[in-house]
């Protein structure tokens, strides 16, 4: 009888454990870009709420998003109050409607917004996913 196994049993393991990351890796870097993606959109639309809530609150606000670097930021009456750094905190890229390199979306002091149509892209990978904003400053995920 013998105890342990040989080179050969080992090798012959350790490869199929390779090969079988192999096959799995690919999947789990998709998975994990869409969830980048949609937790980055998510961010997003959870500033356009609360973008909403300080225009009651104070008369106005506005919503900043830049391409490079990709980030979007809620500004109410000269101050910054939150910034979404999308590559930092998601490693996600964002590409704005109309070829525009900026837009600010403002939100008047009933909450509604004024000239803020524009259509968000973030992407990553092979992944992409779009934040609609309509001209009344409405969210939707398409």
């Amino acid at each position: 009888m013998r105890d342990g196994f040989t080179l050969l049993e080992l090798s012959v393991a350790l490869t199929l454990v390779a090969v079988g990351i192999g096959l799995v890796l690919p999947p789990i870097q998709g998975v994990r870009a869409r969830l980048a993606v949609t937790g980055a959109r998510e961010a997003v639309a959870a500033l356009f709420v609360r973008a909403r809530s300080e225009a009651l609150l104070r008369g106005r606000a506005s919503v900043w998003a830049a391409e490079s670097p990709p980030r979007v930021l809620l500004e109410v009456l000269g101050d910054t109050l939150q910034v979404v750094d999308l590559e930092g905190s998601f490693g996600v890229g964002l590409n704005l409607s109309g070829s525009r390199s900026e837009a600010e979306m403002a939100f008047d002091g009933r909450g509604l917004g004024r000239m803020a149509s524009q259509t968000l892209h973030f992407h990553k990978g092979g992944a992409t996913v779009r934040l609609v904003i309509s001209s009344y400053g409405r969210v939707s995920r398409p």
